[in-house]
């Protein structure tokens, strides 16, 4: 329903949370969804109209035991005959391990990215088109550049003739 109270759920979505389908019917689940979260959540389908009813997004929930889970979430909205809210059909799984693993992947990346700006050597990677994809700070300070900066360029759009010396 459109106040957060639940009016159907499956076996899976009660197993899921550890209780029976009829424990779950007209539980509010929106306390359980951080505020930062819940905010995403209402800009969401708030903006479903019957032109465009559908909506996907993530969000985390907080799980009785005080774990917090990633579920992923498709909403569609069911308007009346003249156009009103009268409720969210939605169809969700959990994401955690995904979640997870992004987090993880970041860490390694800022981890690398770390060694690869403490060295004092140029360091760069480019693509087959020339263009580079990785550029450690002392190569960016040979060019007067930053690291951001020069990804997706070629040498030669910062400097033509430091090119030529550093082309391998």
């Amino acid at each position: 329903l459109p106040d957060g109270r639940l009016s159907y759920v499956n076996e899976a979505y009660a197993r899921y949370y550890g209780k029976t389908r009829a424990e779950l019917i007209n539980r509010n689940f929106i306390p359980d969804i951080p505020a930062e979260d819940l905010r995403c959540i209402l800009e969401k389908t708030g903006a479903l109209s019957p032109q465009s009813p559908v909506t996907e997004f993530e969000h985390r929930i907080r799980m009785e035991d005080g774990s917090v889970r990633w579920q992923r979430w498709t909403h569609r909205a069911v308007f009346s005959a003249v156009g009103e809210l009268a409720e969210y059909q939605a169809v969700g799984r959990d994401v955690t391990k995904r979640k997870e693993a992004e987090v993880e992947l970041e860490e390694q990346r800022r981890f690398l990215r770390l060694i690869i700006d403490s060295l004092p050597n140029p360091i760069f990677v480019k693509d087959d088109q020339g263009c580079y994809v990785l550029v450690n700070k002392a190569m960016a300070e040979l060019y007067g550049s930053t690291p951001e900066e020069m990804i997706g360029h070629e040498g030669a759009d910062f400097n033509a003739n430091l090119d030529e010396l550093v082309r391998f």
